[in-house]
């Protein structure tokens, strides 16, 4: 007796989705919405994808590597006041008010393989 109970209880659940399955109407789709599924839904496809975005950021990595750079930096600095030295009655202020500095350095990285 417990052995049908487990049985009965292991295969009802079964049979019922078998029985809901082989009521579903079939599944009509255009051309277009078949293509769309299968492209949305194949793994395949969607690494190949990921690869062709991949071998594009490598080309355009390559590319940068091969073009010139130019780097641009400035410092600029307002002393409100300057220190001063005195020495034998006299004072003297050391640095200055206002100072820049600006720098502009190119580099280019041209890979000649022979």
């Amino acid at each position: 007796m417990r052995r049908f109970l487990f049985t009965v209880i292991i295969l009802v659940p079964f049979l019922y989705s078998a029985s809901l399955t082989a009521q579903q109407a079939p599944v009509q789709l255009t051309l277009q919405q078949a293509v769309s599924m299968a492209m949305t839904n194949n793994e395949i496809y969607l690494s190949a994808k990921l690869d062709v975005g991949k071998a594009n950021s490598r080309k355009r990595e390559a590319i940068s590597e091969a073009l010139p750079s130019l780097n641009l930096s400035s410092v600029y600095t307002r002393n409100w006041s300057l220190p001063e030295l005195n020495f034998g009655g006299q004072k003297f202020r050391l640095g200055t008010d206002n100072s820049m500095n600006i720098n502009l350095s190119s580099f280019s990285n041209n890979c000649n393989h022979e």
